[in-house]
């Protein structure tokens, strides 16, 4: 099976119809044990509904002083949002595939995934070594794994 949740993109960049709408979507198939990495849109915000099966899903309130994790297990035909900007992530921990349908509040929401982001663009290891604390080989070995 898949590490990664299966995300097909319908925003203007696939569908240019939708210029000047305000709206993208996804549908997002989840294998077993798969992971939609901790990521952000910056330019939407992002109501999910959950088609099939069961979620874990992970959203980091950096709004309050202290940063929150909130979690939420989601079931059929249950919806969460993901406001514009903040990490959020989803999981599926059962034996089934899950399947999701996701709209965004702009054309373009934009995705910033956090590992790719951090690991996949060949900052200095120092710098990720000593804000991580952390060794070199950890980072090396983080960044290999980068498209």
């Amino acid at each position: 099976q898949g590490q990664f949740a299966n995300v097909t993109n319908v925003n203007v960049v696939s569908f240019p119809a939708l210029s000047g709408l305000g709206v993208a979507n996804a549908l997002l198939v989840y294998p077993p044990g798969s992971v939609n990495v901790p990521h952000t849109h910056p330019r939407g915000t992002e109501t999910l509904f959950l088609l099939e099966g069961t979620l874990e899903v992970g959203l980091i309130d950096t709004t309050l002083p202290v940063p929150v994790l909130f979690t939420q297990t989601l079931y059929k035909n249950d919806i969460f949002v993901f406001p514009r900007g903040l990490v959020h992530f989803q999981i599926n921990k059962s034996k089934y595939v899950v399947r999701a349908y996701a709209s965004f509040s702009s054309t373009n929401p934009g995705l910033v995934s956090l590992p790719r982001t951090l690991f996949g663009v060949h900052i200095d290891p120092e710098v990720l070594t000593k804000s991580f604390e952390v060794s070199s080989d950890i980072i090396a070995k983080l960044s290999a794994v980068q498209p």
